[in-house]
């Protein structure tokens, strides 16, 4: 499966063998079968790099990539901007999360029939093996994440805003 870094690590705990292969690539190997799936942000990726066109199915409703635009700054850098300015970052983040969220969001009213049109089996999981799958590989991974972070920054923070905000978008888009 076309799964890169962490994901490739949640795939390699499920059984799978992980490969990682640029985005661009990832037709042209679904079509010669080098490989059996692809774990790209969904459905706009899957629409722009074709991937329906050769593919019998895609999962509906387990997001193992999610599209992502960070800042990324150091604390002293923050720190030494003026509090306007910090206010004006703030500002700009909300608005272009909110318009990122409306993209996706009109990415799926487009693309989601079409993959149905085109006779794509939509795979659904329910919340019993999606909590399983989470508390069986996604948390283990989780905890080794902070093990291996918590000295360089506040990793278990970090996860639990990622994690709340995740959740936050999961009732937006209900």
């Amino acid at each position: 499966m076309r799964a890169p870094g962490a994901i490739g690590d949640g795939v390699r705990a499920l059984g799978g063998r992980p490969t990682s292969v640029p985005a661009p690539e990832i037709y042209t190997s679904l079509e010669r079968r080098l490989f059996d799936a692809a774990a790209l942000p969904f459905s706009y990726t899957f629409a722009s790099y074709r991937i329906h066109e050769v593919s019998d199915w895609y999962t509906f409703n387990m997001n193992l990539a999610i599209p992502s635009c960070v800042i990324v700054v150091s604390q002293d850098a923050w720190a030494a901007l003026p509090e306007e300015h910090q206010d004006l970052v703030h500002e700009v983040n909300a608005e272009a999360y909110a318009l990122q969220f409306e993209a996706l969001s009109d990415a799926d009213t487009a693309w989601i029939p079409e993959f149905d049109d085109r006779g794509l089996k939509r795979v659904t999981y329910d919340e019993g093996t999606l909590s399983a799958f989470k508390a069986e590989t996604a948390q283990p991974l989780w905890a080794e994440w902070i093990k291996k972070n918590s000295r360089r920054f506040p990793a278990q923070e970090y996860l639990d805003f990622i994690l709340a905000e995740a959740e936050l978008a999961n009732t937006v888009s209900d």
